[in-house]
């Protein structure tokens, strides 16, 4: 998939949480931020923070890569 707004990985990590029933409340607690954070992450915010959102990615198993062009 590619990434390339902040709606596009809100979009890959609810889709995902859903998949793995997990709550909005468990991903918060297992990340350890807010439940406002998440709410602002799967809703496209774009000033959430990037190394937290990096985070949740990786505790949902989110591996995320970057190309450099040739």
């Amino acid at each position: 998939m590619r990434i390339k707004t902040a709606a596009d990985l809100a979009n890959l990590i609810k889709t995902t949480r859903v998949a793995q029933s997990i709550t909005q409340a468990q991903l918060a607690a297992a990340a350890n931020t807010g439940v406002r954070f998440i709410v602002d992450l799967e809703k496209g915010k774009p000033s959430c923070a990037l190394d937290k959102c990096l985070h949740v990615a990786a505790m949902l198993g989110i591996h995320l890569f970057a190309e450099v062009p040739a």
